[in-house]
Formats: C-alpha cells, sequence, structure tokens
C-alpha cells in the first residue's frame, strides 16, 4: 500500500517567528544553540509529509471550520492545519511553550 506524502508549506508568519526565535537565541544563548534549535524545529516540520494527523489538535476554529494540531519541539511548539483534499500541512505558528496560551489562541483566531 502506499503512503500518503503531504506537502508542507510554512506561512510567512511562522517563518518570521521561527526567525525571531533564533535571532533571540543568537544574542541571548549562543549562535551554535541557535542553528542546533532551528535544526530541530524544521526535522518536526519536514516530520509532517507522513501522518500529519498523529499529532494531537490544540484549537478548533468552528467558525472557519479549521483544526490547529501542534508538535512539540523542546519547549517549541509549532502550530499547523492539515487539508485533506489538497494533501498539504499549512505550518502557521511557531512558539516558545512558556508564551501566553491565550495570546497564541487569539492570534490563530486572527488568521
Amino acid at each position: 500500500m502506499a503512503e500518503d506524502i503531504y506537502n508542507v508549506v510554512i506561512e510567512k508568519q511562522a517563518m518570521s517567528q521561527l526567525r525571531d526565535i533564533v535571532t533571540y537565541l543568537i544574542g541571548n544563548v549562543s549562535e551554535q544553540t541557535a542553528d542546533y534549535v532551528e535544526a530541530g524545529i524544521f526535522d518536526v516540520i519536514e516530520d509532517f509529509s507522513f501522518m500529519p494527523e498523529r499529532h494531537m489538535v490544540c484549537f478548533e476554529d468552528t467558525k472557519k471550520n479549521l483544526v490547529y494540531r501542534r508538535a512539540l519541539k523542546w519547549k517549541y511548539v509549532v502550530v499547523f492545519t492539515i487539508k485533506e483534499i489538497s494533501m498539504t500541512v499549512r505550518v502557521v505558528d511557531i512558539y516558545h511553550s512558556a508564551q501566553d496560551p491565550k495570546r497564541v489562541k487569539d492570534r490563530l483566531s486572527g488568521l
């Protein structure tokens, strides 16, 4: 049986958030740590191409009929949606787990 492979798209906002994380780590920890974290987050995102539905639901927007799922990498959360019809995963948000969950939910509602 052939495995379904999803196309993975990183939205502009999520890329910007990842750049902010990397910039913060370079300035406050080290460039090596920033590179390591960035590579780890990209590994998680790359993994969405196979069975993305295995990740837990974190928020449902019933008005837009969207289900947001999340994947964790260390203390970072990658939020994405799945469009089964087009076999596409959209990465919409990346943030540190210490961030206020209400702010994240508000941000997702605004997408």
